[in-house]
């Protein structure tokens, strides 16, 4: 490429290759003189040469030239650092014998091999993304972190950004545990609120002054709240800022991704916390090291996805990862990163998958079959066609737990005999001696099951008014049962208090359910653990949308439009059966 600077504006020649990139940059087609062009600021010349550090002639003048060594200049700088961070790795890895005098926990703690790794890694590397599997201790690496960062006068204030459900059953959780002298403000009191608790301001408000007028090292918040007070964030001026379970930084265009981007390019240290933090693309990757770095990926997303990946459709829709690159994706992934993996840092015991098939109703069977096969559903002699395929799926799922939502009456739900609910009544009567979570997605199953558990119950579910203390009465033992969604429950919570979990209903999120699987089986699980699967089968022994469901939850099939197409298989084959016979 040729690039030019002429008239205040940035001129590219000869581009044809990278044209897609330099969209992405914001570079606008200049037909007469067949180049790219965009006005030149010292902002938009260094944001282009670190897209293109090294493939690129310039005609320019001196000003252009000065900016141009100033910044291989500053990249000597940073690859240097770099360097010194991957040595750094490889020897941690290398050290058999890795001292931990420097940070403090309490004395019967004893930090995993790894966690060490992560500690002195982090310590020395201002931002950084630690991928690793649910339980193996990645609260506790941040926190020990941070501990000795404070003692040692680098950091004052920490911000938290996460899920709501971490916030309590994690960090306000593990910092008794592994740091006792840290103190954690829970950002949960509302926008209004939360301003006057980081800039102090009780005026009129003598219950929050009481309550919130001290010095905390620790805020947390949740994802959906950043945006609000993102101006007041930066006002407070945090020194750190981790994201824990960054996967919900998928798609730069929302304001939760923005918000906490803008937060990164304001605080000195950031760190990513995620046991899956891709589930679907590699696509998804960029909000998450964007907001660490703009040197790994880039700035752009668009100019990302020209960089790394190819469409794989005639319409450019969809894209994957260049398979010629994936070495080199990877490599750049964990340029400041970390992965652990459960197998290689934990012993833990093992596990079990058992199946459990809820026979269905005649009547409810010859329903399912008729929705199924004719795309019709019938209630109360009355006829709805499904043609939507997604409705069509959903109406199925619904059938398959025992009930139906009437479109004639605003959703309002129909139940049939729950052939379900009662298979689990006599499985738990079977099956008393030991705590048990019972996970669901549909809201009437979750609600069906804390009524016929009663008071041995306690529900984590969208509406729970207190999810802080159902927590507490489970992991304390003073409740037998929890009945919990794994959207709700299935991510940064621990429960290695119980090894039993029942799986009621499915969707077709792989993610939250490879989450709940790891609410029982991570570190501190001293017991084998069980996974039981409720599977409704018709009348006449046939399997149901229940089995496809399981295997869109286990990885298995990864699109919706592969679940719709094995679904539709399934059927062609099971009426070339009965044809047959």
């Amino acid at each position: 490429m040729l690039v030019k600077y002429t008239s205040g504006k940035i001129e590219v020649y000869d581009s044809y290759d990278e044209r897609f990139r330099l969209k992405g940059l914001k570079f606008r087609w200049g037909a007469k003189k067949k180049c790219w062009y965009k006005p030149y600021t010292s902002n938009a010349l260094l944001r282009f040469l670190a897209e293109f550090p090294d493939k690129t002639e310039y005609v320019c003048g001196q000003e252009f030239v000065d900016l141009i060594q100033e910044f291989k200049e500053q990249e000597k700088v940073r690859l240097a650092e770099l360097a010194k961070l991957n040595q750094l790795k490889e020897d941690l890895f290398n050290d058999n014998n890795i001292s931990m005098e420097d940070f403090r926990y309490p004395a019967e703690i004893t930090p995993f091999v790894h966690q060490q790794i992560a500690c002195h890694y982090f310590y020395d590397s201002p931002v950084g993304n630690l991928y690793g599997d649910c339980g193996v201790g990645k609260t506790a690496i941040m926190l020990m972190l941070i501990e000795r960062l404070k003692r040692e006068r680098k950091i004052d204030k920490v911000l938290v950004i996460t899920l709501k459900n971490i916030m309590y059953g994690a960090w306000k959780k593990d910092i008794p545990k592994f740091a006792p002298d840290l103190k954690l403000c829970i950002l949960d009191r509302g926008t209004k609120i939360n301003k006057k608790i980081l800039l102090k301001d009780f005026h009129g408000h003598p219950k929050y002054k009481k309550l919130y007028d001290k010095d905390f090292d620790i805020y947390a918040i949740n994802f959906e709240s950043v945006h609000a007070i993102k101006d007041v964030i930066s006002r407070v001026g945090f020194d750190m800022c981790i994201i824990d379970e960054s996967s919900k930084l998928k798609d730069p265009k929302t304001k939760i991704s923005k918000a906490c981007i803008d937060i990164g390019d304001m605080v000195p240290r950031k760190y990513i916390l995620s046991g899956t933090p891709a589930p679907n693309k590699e696509l998804e990757y960029f909000c998450q090291i964007r907001f660490l770095s703009d040197r790994v990926f880039g700035d752009n997303f668009w100019a990302f996805r020209e960089r790394w990946f190819e469409p794989v459709d005639r319409f450019g829709f969809k894209y994957e990862l260049d398979p010629m690159r994936t070495e080199e994706f990877s490599t750049s992934l964990y340029t400041y990163g970390l992965r652990f993996t459960q197998e290689d840092c934990i012993d833990l015991p093992d596990t079990s998958v058992e199946f459990i098939p809820a026979i269905m109703t005649k009547d409810l069977s010859q329903m399912y079959r008729t929705l199924e096969k004719e795309k019709v559903l019938q209630i109360d002699k009355n006829l709805y066609p499904t043609d939507n395929p997604l409705s069509g799926l959903l109406k199925l799922r619904q059938l398959s737990s025992g009930f139906i939502s009437d479109p004639d009456k605003d959703g309002e739900i129909k139940v049939f005999k729950n052939h379900k609910l009662h298979v689990l009544k006599e499985f738990l009567d079977n099956n008393q001696s030991e705590q048990m979570i019972i996970w669901a997605v549909f809201r009437h199953d979750l609600l069906a099951i804390r009524e016929l558990l009663g008071d041995d119950a306690v529900g984590l579910y969208g509406g729970i008014k207190d999810p802080e203390k159902a927590i507490d009465d489970f992991t304390s033992g003073r409740a037998k049962y929890l009945v919990a969604n794994p959207a709700s429950a299935g991510h940064g919570l621990t429960f290695v208090n119980c090894r039993v979990n029942l799986f009621y209903s499915f969707d077709y999120n792989a993610e939250n359910y490879q989450q709940a699987l790891r609410r029982t089986h991570r570190a501190g699980q001293l017991r084998n653990v069980i996974y039981y699967h409720l599977m409704s089968v018709t009348s006449d022994g046939m399997s149901t949308i229940d089995e496809i469901m399981h295997l869109a939850v286990e990885g298995k099939i990864t699109r919706l439009l592969d679940i719709l197409n094995l679904f539709k298989e399934k059927y062609e084959y099971r009426k070339t059966q009965e044809s047959i016979n």
